[in-house]
């Protein structure tokens, strides 16, 4: 099987390394390149053109004989590489894409027509109203935070992750719809807002794989998506994760998968848009029970990291069943410990820090199986050995082990520039990953 990702950040790498490891996988690709996976055996990185341009991507598909794609990314999904999939007959072909077509991408794509279809299928998710221009929202927020707790202002596109703001008070939710309708912060994403009930408890993410009528799902995770410890500071696009969250009891797992997953995968197919791909749902288990914050189109950055790290089946065997629509019998087989992945990011992050980038990378010399750096916002210095930051986020450091608190500890004793750690110069990561999750810890 010849198979190519799209996307060359830490989740692509890390999806490129588990691809890679299956018996039944002769040569994996990825575009764009990424200096890191070339470290992994049998990888072709792919350059001269990016995500968004469908038509090389076609033509490389097809001359190099690609079974299976894989799409990394919400971007390409949202503006339609799988309806060109489609209109280019490359399934037909043996030509197979493992991602949702256009249609079903606006789960992701618009935050108002998530609502909409959840509200539809009677999925739990919070009280919402959606606005179309900036005054009238501005004049609603102070009903909506006369009825509920707090208040969370969305734009309706895609924001990297960054069109979310949590707000305690009128002031600061009058200051996000701002931001978002008026100064454009967003760009058009923000053309349309949701102002949107806060929910009282604890953030989960769970992501299911779907074949257009079936799913398997991976092991849930917890990410953590605000700058600093604590959950305080402006959003990212991940600052870490970690696998399993123990938050998710069985009990509260078998609810997850009738009242949320189930209504999802069969309402869309039921509407005539069957869903192929990877659905990520972010959960907020309150008092209640489970209820929906977002629905994606696509593996979780940074939890795919962990999950990836934990994965004992073959990953191309399944994507391939999936996107052929045939996920019936499939089953998943996990390590039974714990991994967490601690991000670490460039200064400035997610703000400015393009200024910040450039520094040398000091990486350890890994060569233990319970160990993994999968790289974003890297690239290899000209004519140099070395790698130097030049993203954002710039590299999710992995660590498996027993349980939670000693996979937390070994992760971060990577980190620092003592001998033997990860290290650049201004990078910055938080200090409480995984910490939420020790509460929910069975006891040794």
């Amino acid at each position: 099987m010849r198979v190519l990702v799209l996307g060359n950040g830490g989740r692509e790498h890390s999806l490129v390394w588990k691809l890679a490891q299956s018996p039944e996988v002769e040569k994996i690709c990825s575009i764009p390149s990424s200096d890191a996976m070339f470290e992994i055996n049998n990888y072709v990185g792919i350059d001269g053109f990016g995500v968004l341009d469908f038509e090389p991507i076609v033509e490389t598909v097809q001359d190099l004989g690609i079974d299976l794609t894989v799409v990394g990314p919400e971007a390409p999904l949202v503006e339609g590489i799988g309806d060109v999939w489609e209109a280019k007959g490359l399934k037909e072909k043996g030509h197979y894409l493992f991602g949702p077509s256009k249609e079903a991408a606006k789960l992701e794509g618009s935050k108002i027509f998530a609502r909409h279809f959840m509200n539809s299928q009677g999925i739990p998710q919070p009280r919402f109203v959606e606005f179309f221009n900036a005054s009238e929202a501005k004049s609603r927020a102070h009903y909506c935070h006369n009825e509920w707790d707090g208040v969370v202002v969305k734009a309706d596109g895609l924001a990297a992750g960054k069109g979310v703001r949590v707000c305690d008070t009128l002031e600061d939710t009058l200051k996000a719809i701002q931001e978002i309708m008026v100064d454009k912060v967003h760009g058009d994403a923000g053309d349309r807002i949701l102002l949107e009930q806060k929910l009282i408890g604890e953030e989960a993410s769970y992501i299911v794989l779907c074949d257009g009528k079936n799913f398997v799902q991976l092991l849930p995770s917890q990410d953590h998506k605000q700058a600093y410890d604590n959950d305080k500071g402006p959003m990212t696009g991940g600052m870490g994760a970690f696998a399993p969250a123990r938050l998710i009891t069985p009990e509260i797992e078998v609810r997850i998968i009738k009242e949320i997953v189930e209504p999802t995968v069969t309402g869309m197919a039921e509407k005539g848009i069957p869903y192929i791909g990877a659905m990520y749902f972010g959960l907020m288990i309150t008092e209640q029970g489970p209820k929906v914050l977002e629905i994606n189109c696509r593996f979780g950055d940074p939890e795919t990291q962990p999950l990836m790290a934990l994965l004992k089946s073959d990953l191309a065997t399944v994507l391939y069943k999936a996107a052929q629509g045939s996920l019936e019998d499939a089953r998943l087989e996990w390590d039974s410990r714990t991994a967490v992945t601690v991000v670490l990011a460039t200064k400035g992050y997610p703000k400015d820090y393009k200024a910040n980038t450039g520094n040398k990378i000091t990486l350890p010399d890994l060569a233990r199986d319970n160990v993994h750096i999968f790289h974003s916002g890297t690239e290899i210095e000209m004519d140099q050995d070395y790698y130097i930051n030049s993203g954002g986020r710039v590299l999710s450091v992995t660590a498996v082990a027993d349980n939670l608190s000693s996979a937390r500890n070994l992760a971060y004793s990577l980190i620092g520039p003592h001998k033997g750690g990860v290290y650049f110069e201004g990078m910055h990561y938080r200090k409480d990953i995984g910490a939420k999750g020790i509460k929910h810890e069975p006891p040794n």
